[in-house]
């Protein structure tokens, strides 16, 4: 017996050897630790391609030896792209000025690659836990130096960890929000929930109680994101952690500290003013997408008097403030219905149950940004994927004892 989780023969030879670990801490840099700019410059062309050739062999890595393929699900794949295809040809003749693009293939079909993924390998729980405890050392020295204004950190993470667009990272610090090596805090708010996630399946397995210290520590660490992604995910964190306590006195404690934090937060006017702000600025958040005005209003504007885009690069349209108007815009409500089932079968495929505790918080936050084809998701899904199967395997041999 070790960590709660009791190693029996069964156990010992379902766990992958040492290339399953390998390819497990591979998984974890390229989510959490690989760089994604050169002195605060976004990469360029021939790096991107490099990016995403090593997510493509990833990914076909990942389905030759830890997982097995869904033809059913392969064939639709195979079908939406070839029906994509199809549409980016007609789209020329209706925008000639149009260009096809790789950032727009690519990224669709690590997705389309990833969705066909169902992962039978199990990685070491111990790793999965070491892991966990290393990420969470990460995460708080290097938030905690963020909050704290020290230059250092701020240098460093606008070098190494600038995303999305020219100066998105730096203008996190303006604010300081602990953004980590996630750079915007939209991203951010979403990665710290997947790990979430994880300590609290970990939490129900071990019923060690510095799991819910990292429960508690995400959270905290959320809240000070200051967004609307991240007030959405504070409350649901904030849902989990109430009862995840077993005694009802540990759960009035847990109320006093809602409420204390409740009272911090207002009373302190510069949080409150940059919550006001991310709720109700019509230059960014919700209404700065959706309203009239809004960055997404040139996406239906085109729409009216032309086709969709397929692979195609338009000028003057919006890439990166919805996943579902993207999408749309890319092939229609077939296109849209194609990834989302996608997603829900890759879900479904992964997280068997417990399905919905992914599924749903990323349908979510695809209002805010086209996560599920940014490259890091991939990864991130892989990462989650590998880490719960290896938890729910474990969870139920204690079951069975």
């Amino acid at each position: 017996m070790g960590f709660g989780v009791n190693n029996n023969k069964i156990g010992n030879k379902a766990e992958g050897g040492p290339i399953s670990s390998l390819y497990y801490l591979f998984i974890f840099f390229m989510f959490v630790l690989v760089p994604t700019s050169t002195n605060g410059k976004l990469p360029q062309l021939s790096e991107t391609i490099v990016n995403w050739a090593i997510l493509s062999i990833t990914i076909l890595f990942c389905m030759k030896f830890f997982s097995k393929t869904n033809r059913n699900q392969l064939m639709i794949v195979v079908l939406v792209m070839a029906f994509m295809m199809v549409i980016t040809v007609i789209s020329d003749s209706y925008t000639p000025s149009g260009r096809f693009s790789l950032a727009r293939l690519a990224p669709i079909l690590c997705f389309f690659a990833m969705s066909v993924v169902s992962i039978q390998k199990i990685i070491s729980i111990k790793l999965v836990k070491f892991m966990i405890h290393f990420f969470m050392g990460i995460f708080v020295v290097w938030n905690y130096l963020i909050i704290s204004g020290d230059s250092s950190i701020q240098i460093f993470t606008i070098s190494n960890y600038s995303q999305l667009y020219q100066d998105a990272t730096s203008n996190m610090f303006i604010k300081n929000r602990p953004v980590m090596s996630f750079g915007i805090y939209t991203f951010a708010s979403y990665f710290y929930f997947i790990f979430f996630l994880i300590c609290r399946s970990l939490l129900k397995l071990t019923h060690n109680r510095i799991y819910l210290l990292y429960l508690i520590l995400i959270l905290v660490g959320n809240i000070l994101l200051v967004s609307n992604t991240a007030f959405i995910f504070s409350l649901i964190m904030a849902y989990y952690i109430f009862f995840s306590f077993d005694s009802k006195r540990s759960k009035a404690v847990f109320l006093l500290f809602i409420i204390s934090a409740a009272f911090y937060v207002l009373s302190d006017l510069t949080l409150v003013e940059y919550y006001l702000e991310s709720f109700y600025s019509k230059g960014n958040g919700f209404r700065g997408r959706y309203l009239e005005t809004g960055t997404l209003n040139s996406n239906w504007n085109y729409l009216q008097d032309n086709f969709y885009i397929g692979f195609n690069i338009i000028d003057n349209l919006t890439y990166s403030d919805s996943g579902y108007v993207l999408y749309y815009t890319m092939g229609g409500p077939i296109f849209l219905i194609a990834m989302y089932y996608c997603f829900y079968k890759f879900s479904k495929n992964n997280f068997s149950t417990d399905y919905l505790l992914f599924l749903i918080p990323t349908l979510v936050f695809e209002f805010s940004l086209p996560v599920m084809i940014y490259y890091k998701f991939i990864y991130a899904s892989l990462f989650f994927a590998l880490s719960f199967k290896s938890i729910k395997f474990h969870s139920n041999l204690n079951n069975q004892i």
